[in-house]
């Protein structure tokens, strides 16, 4: 079951989203990936109910971003790029804020997510560190225990540690039939976190299929390791992209078709061809326009 559907979102002139078209599912979260001003934010901002779109629809849970959007805050979690924080307050004091504007009854939720991300909420928040204040604006988006989550950027100014604390968070809210959305610039966050991906570039979306499928397709990197140097320096005047050599040792990429390369390497004395994985980054820079993100 569809729980968020975008199609043919187009909004902006230069600049913006362009013919846009994706869906997620129940339980799933599925990642958002770009550079800085891809369109992320733009995207998320209209699926929101922010913006209307100049054509396309969003939809969540059935209903219409741009039309229902009051009732559709109401099932989100929100995590926006660059959160505002009310600096008098201490951190504990805003959740309680926030709490009383969302009606909850109880901060159980607020505390446990404060204990899972190192948080100690008791600081005034304009004594807290980049790190803190993203952790309490995770809080927030997560404490009222929403259906729906949609983080924007989550992980910027988080340590490394904190960084894994995230990740057993998306686990738990996942754990407990949440739909997720992550946007990010960060390669590692999506491949870490995320089932399914899109990669956003110019407003467009470049490509869009499992992270797992992601990284099986396009272009493979290979090592091969030579008899002799001889050997390398002849590999070198063939038909084949070599990305380093080092003594008898050659790196080579292909795109999609093995077969070409066994068959130039079945001329040569190789004592030994293994695959090397590529990175999530790797990947999208394959991708349509990726080397000018």
């Amino acid at each position: 079951m569809s729980i968020i559907e975008i199609n043919g979102l187009t909004s902006g002139n230069g600049r913006g989203v362009f013919d846009v078209s994706l869906n997620m599912q129940a339980g799933e979260v599925f990642g958002l990936l770009g550079p800085s001003g891809s369109g992320k934010t733009a995207l998320i901002r209209h699926l929101i109910g922010f913006v209307r779109p100049e054509s396309g629809t969003c939809m969540i849970s059935g209903r219409s971003s741009a039309e229902s959007s009051a009732m559709i805050h109401g099932t989100l979690g929100y995590l926006p790029e660059s959160p505002a924080l009310y600096e008098e307050m201490t951190g504990w004091g805003f959740l309680k804020f926030m709490a009383r504007y969302r009606r909850l009854r109880s901060m159980k939720r607020a505390e446990e997510v404060c204990e899972l991300l190192g948080l100690n909420p008791k600081r005034s928040i304009r004594r807290m560190s980049l790190c803190a204040r993203q952790k309490l604006a995770l809080v927030c988006a997560v404490m009222h225990d929403p259906e729906i989550l949609i983080l924007d950027d989550p992980t910027a100014n988080l340590d490394p540690i904190s960084q894994n604390r995230f990740a057993q968070l998306i686990e738990d809210e996942k754990a407990s039939g949440k739909t997720i959305l992550i946007a990010s610039r960060s390669f590692d966050v999506i491949e870490r976190n995320c089932s399914r991906a899109a990669i956003l570039n110019k407003g467009r979306i470049a490509a869009q299929d499992t992270v797992g499928a992601f990284k099986a397709s396009g272009r493979k990197v290979y090592r091969v390791t030579m008899a002799s140097t001889g050997a390398v320096a002849a590999l070198q005047r063939e038909n084949v992209e070599i990305l380093s050599s080092d003594g008898c040792n050659v790196t080579i990429a292909v795109t999609h078709d093995l077969r070409s390369l066994v068959s130039i390497l079945s001329s040569y004395p190789v004592n030994d061809l293994k695959s090397v994985s590529l990175s999530l980054e790797e990947i999208f820079l394959t991708q349509p326009g990726g080397e000018n993100a």
